[in-house]
């Protein structure tokens, strides 16, 4: 089932199927997001990236998942919904039981301010022990926004102090020690080959990053205060029209470790009866 938000400066829709954004677009017909027939848009949770062998622990016991876990594969139903408004929700059952040993809810509401779309999950704790999860948010953007060669397109990063990065294996895990990850002047230029190693995680970016390309006036920018990490991506080697923009809370597993979630230090705890939010929004122009 698809649902709509819309106002006068953005058009939204989006799948029941994971809760995810389908497009997000203007009155005029200019499109921001990626076509998800090519990239689509997904949550991730309650594990970001892959775990080592698609395996974990948890107090001793072994659970196999998927990479990025099983939200974005959930249906979800309605809590709420107006003109500019959606929440949507799914529930842990025997399905997510059998590779996550909690009960949970989650909710995710969708906001049109304007040209500002409010994004917050929330994930609520409903068993009786403390839980441990991740969550990301996976967006794929045209790059170009409108236009112009993916050579034109750029990152700036307002609030950044000093970037370091979490390097990726050859086993699409990540590496334990950080590397430094100098700008220019607060920006990224991009590039097909900055991606050939796969997906680039930063440290430090100050909790809002502004995507724009050389001779336009279009660009977003995503503010992510409460998110430690952005991943930026694009499929190696594919040389495609698309960038991947993902605010995470936590890290794949570490290559050739599998993770035992109590000793994960990156994690989300969340003990019994709370919930947390991890809210985002992006402003278009």
């Amino acid at each position: 089932m698809f649902f709509t938000l819309s106002n006068e400066f953005l058009h939204l829709t989006i799948d029941s199927l994971g809760a995810r954004p389908c497009s997000i677009s203007t009155p005029q017909g200019l499109s921001y997001l990626t076509d998800p027939a090519i990239q689509s848009s997904p949550f991730l949770f309650p594990f970001v990236g892959r775990q080592c062998n698609n395996r974990y622990t948890y107090r001793g016991t072994g659970y196999e998942i998927p990479i990025h876990g099983f939200i974005r594969n959930k249906e979800f139903s309605v809590e709420y919904q107006d003109n500019n408004s959606l929440t949507l929700f799914c529930c842990s059952d025997a399905d997510t039981l059998s590779q996550y040993p909690f009960p949970f809810r989650f909710d995710l509401t969708y906001r049109l301010r304007e040209n500002c779309l409010e994004i917050i999950p929330k994930v609520t704790n409903t068993g009786k022990e403390a839980m441990y999860y991740g969550f990301g948010f996976h967006p794929a953007f045209n790059a170009p926004i409108e236009g112009g060669e993916f050579s034109h397109c750029f990152l700036e990063f307002p609030k950044a102090t000093v970037l370091e990065e979490q390097p990726i294996a050859l086993s699409k895990l990540a590496l334990e020690k950080r590397l430094p990850f100098p700008l220019k002047e607060s920006r990224l230029d991009l590039t097909h080959e900055l991606f050939d190693n796969d997906a680039r995680i930063l440290y430090g970016t100050g909790g809002e990053v502004t995507f724009s390309q050389r001779h336009s006036p279009h660009r977003l920018t995503i503010c992510y205060d409460t998110f430690p990490q952005l991943v930026i991506w694009q499929r190696p080697k594919m040389k495609g029209n698309t960038i991947c923009l993902e605010p995470c809370t936590s890290l794949p597993a570490f290559d050739g470790k599998t993770t035992e979630l109590t000793e994960q230090k990156d994690l989300v705890f969340l003990a019994s009866n709370t919930s947390r939010e991890h809210a985002i929004s992006i402003v278009f122009a």
